[in-house]
């Protein structure tokens, strides 16, 4: 909690006017996309990988803007 915290507060986007907790619900949906990986190969080769790149640096920009 203190790094999303110490982020926030660096941080003029919309992440900074969450609870932390909440911060790290959403960074947990990282982790929740592991156990269905399987899932996104049905739709075509390397989606998996798209969808997760978006997601992280989607959170990062977000806890790091300024």
């Amino acid at each position: 909690m203190p790094l999303v915290q110490s982020l926030q507060e660096q941080s003029n986007d919309q992440f900074s006017e969450y609870y932390p907790r909440t911060i790290l619900g959403v960074l947990g949906t990282i982790a929740l996309q592991v156990p269905h990986k399987d899932r996104y190969y049905k739709y075509e080769e390397g989606y998996y990988n798209e969808v997760m790149e978006l997601l992280i640096d989607s959170l990062a920009n977000g806890l790091t803007a300024n």
